[in-house]
């Protein structure tokens, strides 16, 4: 998405006072996203009935300090205590052989897509305190979850429909290999990895697995 982009779907704000329901998806890399005094200053403005906000942006890397002011810029009364709108931001690196990338994804909550990338050497900063809630499911859309590091063991894998897996790391997580009772594919890629005991658990798991992939020595 383009700085052009950006500007058309802001101004389009101005024409739409009975918005109730807004949802942005940048799928590709691209410009960095509006930050929060000008979002929330043309809601207040423009879009007073909205009640549902969403939005995934992915673009390029910032340096700590614009980030957290990204982040700050949202961590605001009006979008936390008002609107109950949350976010998120992973600041991630990869690097696999000679191949080495950064990006930046921006989020709210729960996390929209159904598509969950787990990224080698990501620092994850929360721009909010997410209230505790057992109703919340952060990553309750998840269908499938691409395992390219270790997660942090959080109570909301429990509650995932997630119905296909990819590994592309060494696999760590058999503290949540119980839950994948969906799963209906695996698949180990190249820098895969996974141990004999987490297979059978997994497999003894997933009754509902029907697609298999994976290379040679990727279990052992």
């Amino acid at each position: 998405m383009t700085s052009v982009e950006h500007s058309l779907i802001y101004d389009s704000f101005i024409s739409l006072s009975q918005l109730t329901n807004l949802e942005i998806y940048q799928m590709q890399s691209g410009e960095v996203p509006m930050f929060g005094n000008r979002c929330e200053q043309l809601i207040r403005s423009s879009c007073s009935s909205l009640r549902i906000f969403r939005f995934y942006f992915l673009f390029r890397p910032l340096s700590l300090r614009d980030l957290k002011q990204l982040m700050n810029s949202y961590a605001t009364p009006f979008f936390l205590k008002e609107k109950k709108w949350f976010f998120n931001c992973h600041l991630c690196a990869s690097d696999r052989g000679r191949l080495y990338s950064k990006q930046t994804m921006f989020y709210t909550f729960p996390y929209s897509m159904k598509t969950l990338t787990t990224y080698e050497n990501s620092l994850k900063k929360t721009m909010s305190k997410v209230p505790i809630d057992d109703h919340l499911n952060i990553y309750r859309n998840v269908k499938i979850l691409i395992y390219e590091n270790y997660p942090q063991i959080n109570n909301d894998f429990n509650r995932t429909k997630i119905n296909n897996l990819v590994i592309d790391t060494q696999f760590e997580s058999i503290h949540w290999l119980h839950t994948l009772t969906n799963l209906q594919q695996l698949h180990i890629d190249s820098y895969g990895y996974i141990s004999i005991e987490q297979f059978r658990l997994l497999l003894d798991n997933a009754s509902r697995l029907y697609s298999l992939s994976l290379r040679k020595k990727s279990i052992d």
